[in-house]
């Protein structure tokens, strides 16, 4: 199943830092957040998660510190993302978990990368304003 919010920066970052679920690692390898896609390389992100590369870009900035957007966005408002979770139906987070069946966790980590990558080309996109200041959406 799949649910998503639209997140605010501040909601995001009170979020994550509030529980370190996501940034905790399951090993030593392994933290539960990944990065994902296209915009890993385009953005400069390190190859594993990092929360203040995370948190930099929920604040509209690069990891130099440069804006993001054209102009100056209230963060309290301003849709900084939107989550996606993705939930395996109960039945196989039984198989997962509790019979700790890797088979079944490595076919839904497989599920959702599948998922995300179709996500990312059909419907990834920006908008970019030109001189004449009309925008045009830009797929990724």
């Amino acid at each position: 199943m799949l649910s998503l919010s639209n997140v605010s920066a501040q909601q995001a970052e009170n979020y994550y830092e509030k529980d370190d679920y996501y940034t905790q690692p399951l090993s030593s390898e392994e933290a539960q957040a990944k990065w994902f896609g296209k915009g890993v390389a385009a953005l400069g992100l390190a190859a594993t998660f990092q929360p203040q590369e995370f948190k930099s870009l929920l604040y509209g900035q690069d990891l130099e510190g440069n804006a993001l957007h054209a102009r100056r966005v209230d963060l309290t408002q301003h849709r900084a993302a939107t989550d996606y979770t993705f939930s395996a139906p109960k039945s196989v987070s039984i198989a997962a978990l509790i019979q700790q069946d890797q088979r079944v966790i490595q076919a839904h980590d497989r599920a959702v990368e599948v998922a995300l990558s179709v996500m990312e080309d059909r419907y990834t996109q920006t908008r970019i304003s030109t001189d004449a200041g009309r925008r045009k959406a830009m797929w990724l």
